[in-house]
This record gives C-alpha cells, structure tokens and sequence, in this order.
C-alpha cells in the first residue's frame, strides 16, 4: 500500500482516535495509555491465543488487516478530513496517518514528533534524511527541549511507585518459589527412579509379594524403598537451587531491587527540596547512581 497524498497533518492520538471509550478519557496520557491497552502486541498476542481475554480495538484489528493494501487518494488532509477518511472504513485514523506519513511530501505535526526522543524514535526515524525540517515559531524551541528532556516527580507518584514494585516483588518471589518446588519435584522423582532401578541404595520390599494360600497368580515385584541416605541426596541445597533459578527471574529481582533504591532515593531528595532550607538540588550522573 501507499499514499500519493501531497500533504499530511499528524496530530496527537488524543485528537485523532474514534474508540468510544478511550475518547472518554481527557487526558493526553490517559489516552494514550487506553489506546495501549487494547493494541499493544502483547495484548493482542494473548487475545489470539484466547479470543475475548482481553479487550482489542476493533479500528486498530482493522486496519491491521485491511489498511496494507489500501492506497489514499491524493490531497491534503486535516485533521478532519483524516479521522472522517479512516472511521468511514472502520480504521483507525491515527495509525492510518503514521503509515501514511512515509509516503507523504509534506507533514505537519507537533515539535515533540521531533524533538521528544520517546516519540521521536516511532515517527520521524522513518523520514529520509535528506527532509528539509521547518520550525513554526523557533523561539519556543529552548522550553519544548527542556520539557521533552525532562521528568515531574511528586510525593503522590512516588508513593504509587512503591507500592507497584511490592506487588512485582511478590509476584516474582512467587514464579521463583514455583519454579524451586517444580525443580526439587522432578529432583525427587529421579531420585526415586534410580533407587527402582536399583542404581541407588534402597530399603526392603512392601511385602506385596506375600499372596495368599491357593493363589496361582505370579507374585507382584516387590516395591523398592529408598533409604533414608538415598532420599537425603534427593535434598537440593539452596544454593544449587539459586542457581537454576531462570536468569530472567534473578535478572528481575535485582531490577526490583535496583528500582526501590532509586525510589527511596528519590523520595529522599524529594524532602529535602520540600524542607525550609530546601532549594535546587544538583548532583552528577556518577554520584545519583552511586
């Protein structure tokens, strides 16, 4: 697919999504975070391994499905023009642009599609470099870089913060205590396995073999008890255990780990800046990580 279209404007998700209930939200990032909700990867991935699972955009399905091979006809198209365009074929008019845009001649969209390196890197990393880039109203440049660079932290956010990395410590102190008993399970059952075999020590028989007067039926094998020497090898320390542990799982404690550092630190600096002799606190790269 394509577009011959001469002139695009890209304007925020906020301005651009048809969802009903994600155009509930007010917020710029409430939007945004809604719209991931329902079409990030991740999600849709688990809807086709059970559909209704979760919630999906039926736009974004779509035009997923349909908008590839589908070319728009030429012109320039507002914001209007772009989100009527795409409804009216039951697409999302917000992907639609940013597909669209790689085959436009001229674009217009906000200073952040530019200068925002968290935006930047899914818009305007696809533009060819040979682009010819005009800012509307230069002088505002210097604020739009330092917020687009910068990060607003309160007391509020941080306490959030804390409590969503305790239910993360939980629930990966959780798949670590699973996969350590499924590990001495499958252990044990070895264990046992060659104390059948007869390749470990193992106790007297269960007296199965015992049938009563009269009867012909073959006696049974008599059942193998481990000993007690044997069952002690079948004992994993923890450090063995440790050590099968996932690396992803021991990777995410210590990034749990790292992150309340970082939140504690952060809450701590928080109250200086707050106090009465409180004030810009400035410290380099080097000592915030230390």
């Amino acid at each position: 697919g394509g577009s011959t279209a001469p002139g695009l404007s890209l304007p925020p998700r906020r301005n651009m999504c048809v969802h009903e209930q994600v155009m509930e939200e007010s917020d710029r990032e409430l939007v945004d975070n809604a719209c991931r909700q329902m079409t990030a990867s991740w999600v849709r991935a688990a809807n086709e391994k059970e559909p209704g699972s979760v919630k999906t955009c039926g736009f974004y399905e779509k035009f997923e499905e349909e908008g590839e091979e589908v070319t728009m006809p030429s012109g320039v198209f507002d914001l209007d023009s772009l989100r009527k365009w795409g409804k009216d074929r039951g697409w999302c008019p917000y992907y639609l642009t940013r597909r669209a845009i790689n085959h436009a001649n001229v674009l217009v969209f906000n200073y952040q599609y530019m200068l925002d390196p968290k935006v930047a890197k899914m818009v305007s990393k696809e533009l060819e470099q040979e682009s010819i880039v005009v800012f509307d109203e230069a002088h505002n440049l210097d604020n739009i870089c330092i917020e687009a660079l910068s990060v607003e932290i309160n007391a509020v956010g941080l306490k959030k913060a804390s409590r969503s990395l305790g239910r993360l410590q939980r629930e990966v102190a959780r798949m670590k205590a699973t996969d350590a008993e499924r590990l001495r399970n499958e252990y044990r059952s070895l264990v046992e396995g060659l104390v059948e075999q007869g390749l470990l020590p193992g106790g007297g028989g269960n007296g199965a073999g015992n049938n009563a007067a009269g009867n012909n039926a073959a006696p049974a094998a008599p059942r193998i008890a481990p000993t007690d020497s044997a069952l002690g090898s079948a004992v994993l320390s923890s450090d063995v255990i440790n050590e099968a542990v996932p690396g992803s799982i021991r990777r995410a404690e210590h990034f749990v780990a790292f992150l309340k550092k970082l939140v504690e630190h952060l809450k701590s600096r928080l109250d200086v800046v707050a106090s009465s002799a409180g004030g810009v606190v400035s410290e380099s790269p080097g000592r915030f990580l230390h």
